[in-house]
Parts: C-alpha cells; sequence; structure tokens
C-alpha cells in the first residue's frame, strides 16, 4: 500500500490539534507507515471533529440565549395582560362615576354646563387614549411575531446544519470501519471509531429531543 502523499490530505496537526489526537496519529504512523496516507486523512477527521463539536456547543449556546430571549417575551405579555385588565378595571371605575355625577348635575343647574362640556370631550378623550394605547400594544404584537418567526427559522437552519454535518461524520467514520476490518491489526481503532459513533449519536438525540 505504498501510495504517494496527496497534497490536499496533508494536514498541519499544530493547528486546533489537541496533545492526545497527536500522539494518537504518531503511534499509529509509526506501527505502519505504508499506510501514512490514511492516518493523514484520519488527523484530518479529529480536527474536523473538534470543530464540529466546538460548533455545536456554540449552537447550545446560541438555544440558551433564545431560550431567555423567549422568557423576556413571555414577561411582557403578562405585563400587557396586567395593563389590559387595569384599564378594563378604570373602566368600571369611570361608568358609575359618570352616573353619579349626572345625578348631581340635575340637582344643581349652575354646575350643568361644565358637566355636560366634561360629559361630551371625555368619552373622544378616553377612546383615543385606549385605541392609542392598544395600537401601540398591538404594533408590539405584530413586532414580536415577526421576530419570533424568524427566531423559528434560523433555529430550522441550524438543526438542518448540524443534521448535515452529523450525517456526513457518520458516513466518514462508516468508511474508516470498512477501511480498517480489512486488517485485523486496526481493531482496537475500530473499537475507538464506534465508541466516537455511539458518542455522536447521543449528541444527536440531546439536540433534536
Amino acid at each position: 500500500m505504498n501510495q504517494p502523499r496527496s497534497q490536499s490530505m496533508r494536514v498541519d496537526i499544530s493547528n486546533g490539534q489537541s496533545q492526545l489526537n497527536k500522539e494518537i496519529v504518531t503511534k499509529l504512523k509509526s506501527l505502519n507507515p505504508s499506510s501514512f496516507v490514511t492516518y493523514e486523512v484520519l488527523d484530518l477527521f479529529f480536527t474536523q471533529l473538534q470543530s464540529i463539536l466546538k460548533e455545536i456547543q456554540i449552537k447550545q449556546e446560541d438555544q440558551e440565549r433564545i431560550f431567555i430571549y423567549f422568557k423576556k417575551i413571555n414577561e411582557f405579555e403578562n405585563k400587557l395582560v396586567a395593563l389590559e385588565q387595569l384599564v378594563n378595571r378604570i373602566a368600571q371605575v369611570v361608568i358609575p362615576l359618570q352616573e353619579e355625577l349626572i345625578e348631581k348635575v340635575s340637582k344643581g343647574q349652575t354646575q350643568q354646563q361644565t358637566i355636560e362640556k366634561y360629559f361630551q370631550t371625555f368619552p373622544q378623550q378616553l377612546d383615543l387614549i385606549l385605541n392609542d394605547r392598544f395600537s401601540f400594544l398591538e404594533n408590539q404584537s405584530n413586532h414580536y411575531s415577526k421576530q419570533f418567526k424568524n427566531i423559528e427559522e434560523d433555529i430550522n437552519e441550524v438543526q438542518n446544519h448540524i443534521k448535515k454535518q452529523d450525517n456526513d461524520i457518520l458516513i466518514l467514520l462508516k468508511s474508516y470501519k470498512e477501511l480498517l476490518s480489512i486488517d485485523p491489526q486496526y481493531k482496537q481503532l475500530k473499537q475507538q471509531l464506534n465508541i466516537i459513533s455511539e458518542g455522536l449519536n447521543d449528541i444527536k438525540q440531546h439536540i433534536f429531543l
């Protein structure tokens, strides 16, 4: 199996490569120097695996931030509900007050014109205030609905990307299992790859529960 080293498959293990991976690859190279190209590919696999695991961790942190954001939105919605309830209570107080004032006006001709003028403008002012408030609440609701949709699309894009990377890794692992099954000398390395496969499946199940 003496094959020329492919320039596209060479990996600089000094960048982003852990000491453990260096030792594993070096040991494998010493066991069978004729398979050096194969171990260069394995070296590349270790580097890519570390990068993907780091990316998964970053995505999990992003999801945690999204969860906090949704929690704040929920708190804001609760405050809006409380505000609406307060407006209803104010209306319940204003209506009886209006009736009481009308009764007093009937007893005092001097105050009648002033009270009538007040009640002519009061409904308009109240409607203006309430319409402005409800318009603001509606705009805020539409704004957050749009943001929710964008966040949901981002989450779906992240999940699809992670799924694709996970499938690519599993295909790569399967290829190495088939390659290593040719020679009993690679039995121990094959077992290690099986452990990595199980770990990736666990990560996948944890993310997409």
